[in-house]
């Protein structure tokens, strides 16, 4: 008894530790401008490949017990085994951002489904990173600092943090803010059950409120017109969940997403939006083009529907395709949907984003029905988090940055992690009735 129980204390250091590392991992990629460069690609994967190891080796037997995870598992390893087989030098660097995907999921995933303090301790390490991007690229704006480092941006007041594509600053950001407002729901709810006054808990939600609006100004300064429209939808999509439990304290929280709305709204008239509306303007003419280019993406996909250009080639065998813009050349499609179906083919975009979809859904329903406040918000956190990336995939690529697809494998093994304990949990409660 006494060696199981060291073996489990053992275990539960390597948890944390593994997260710590995994969050460590994603702050050098995101200060190295999101790891676009393949340099930083490849030793990202070396970086996040020993803690992945190391949990697989202390995870529980049970866990394994869920075939959804042993395919994902099995799937994986194949991939990292043809990797070798074909020589990783070979190989191109969009090989290794789906590696780091996968290493990421299952960080996440693992070190998440052994405790609620290592599931917490995940989501305030990812709002973290967040909060420091956010403070950055409001420096970059309201200082008019216009460098990443020592890295001249060329941007001036627009707000990028480490990134040099304002978009996928704004990506990063609108996955990172459903994540506090999950938070702050888990706290409220705590403290609403442990009759706390009501004057202490509306204060609590102007602290929170402020915090979060500075999340949003941060989308706002980065110019984006697709950061700014999922910002707004992934804000209403998290107050409709709020909203959709009904308990006495559940309807101040619900007002919170409308009252954020307005904070967020008031800063950026307070600090001033030209650009934005300007660029906003522009959505309506620059719409024929995206169009054009996404049919051209489908004829592209129409020829080589099964296995697809391969990891990397669609910059180069979409030339042949292109009809739009003839002088630039395109190395994403700017929409994830249709890039990954004609880089890897359609069936393996289909399971991948069904997988996807999936998760979000499982995530819904624990938040709608578990009684548990930390699971519930919890789970309203990674509901909104995947959703916004989910329709930001539509008009742009932020799952071909490495460090954007780090964040949301690991928001998404965060909300199978939970979904894992919840499970055993659900388990253990009818056994008890038994």
């Amino acid at each position: 008894m006494e060696i199981q129980r060291e073996i489990r204390q053992l275990s539960s250091w390597i948890y944390l530790f593994s997260e710590i590392f995994f969050a460590a991992v994603l702050g050098w990629s995101l200060y190295h401008f999101g790891s676009v460069q393949h340099r930083f690609i490849f030793e990202s994967f070396l970086l996040l490949l020993p803690p992945t190891l190391l949990l697989l080796w202390v995870v529980p037997y049970r866990t394994f017990k869920n075939s959804r995870l042993l395919i994902l598992f099995l799937g994986g390893g194949l991939f990292l085994g043809l990797g070798a087989l074909l020589n990783f030098r070979t190989v191109s660097p969009a090989y290794f951002v789906a590696l780091v995907g996968w290493c990421a999921l299952l960080v996440s995933t693992f070190s998440t489904s052994s405790s609620p303090l290592a599931t917490k301790l995940m989501l305030f390490l990812l709002i973290a990173l967040g909060s420091l991007e956010a403070g950055y690229g409001l420096f970059q704006s309201l200082a008019g600092y216009d460098y990443i480092g020592d890295y001249a941006r060329a941007q001036g007041d627009i707000a990028s943090g480490t990134f040099i594509n304002p978009n996928h600053f704004a990506g990063l950001l609108n996955m990172t803010l459903p994540l506090a407002l999950g938070a702050f729901y888990a706290v409220y709810a705590r403290k609403g059950l442990g009759g706390v006054d009501r004057s202490e808990l509306l204060a609590w939600s102007w602290v929170v409120l402020m915090s979060c609006s500075f999340f949003g100004l941060a989308v706002l300064l980065s110019v984006s017109r697709a950061g700014t429209f999922v910002l707004i939808t992934t804000i209403g999509l998290v107050s409709i969940l709020m909203a959709a439990r009904r308990s006495s304290h559940h309807h101040a929280r619900s007002q919170l997403g409308w009252g954020l709305l307005l904070a967020i709204g008031t800063l950026g008239l307070w600090v001033g939006m030209d650009r934005l509306v300007v660029r906003m303007s522009t959505a309506s003419s620059d719409m024929p083009r995206r169009i054009v280019l996404y049919r051209d993406v489908l004829r592209m996909i129409q020829d080589e529907p099964l296995w697809g250009a391969g990891p990397g080639m669609f910059e180069w065998k979409f030339r042949r395709y292109q009809t739009t813009d003839p002088n630039v050349l395109f190395s994403y499609a700017h929409n994830d949907y249709l890039h990954a179906a004609a880089e890897w083919g359609l069936p393996l975009a289909v399971l991948a984003w069904l997988f996807i979809f999936w998760r979000f859904f499982r995530t819904v329903r624990i938040f709608v029905r578990s009684r548990e406040p930390w699971t519930q918000g919890i789970s309203l956190a990674c509901a909104g988090s995947m959703f916004a990336l989910l329709v930001h995939s539509l008009f742009d690529f932020n799952l071909q940055i490495p460090a954007n697809l780090m964040f949301f494998s690991a928001v998404t093994g965060l909300s199978w992690g939970l979904d894992f304990r919840h499970s055993l949990g659900r388990e253990a409660a009818g056994r008890s009735y038994d």
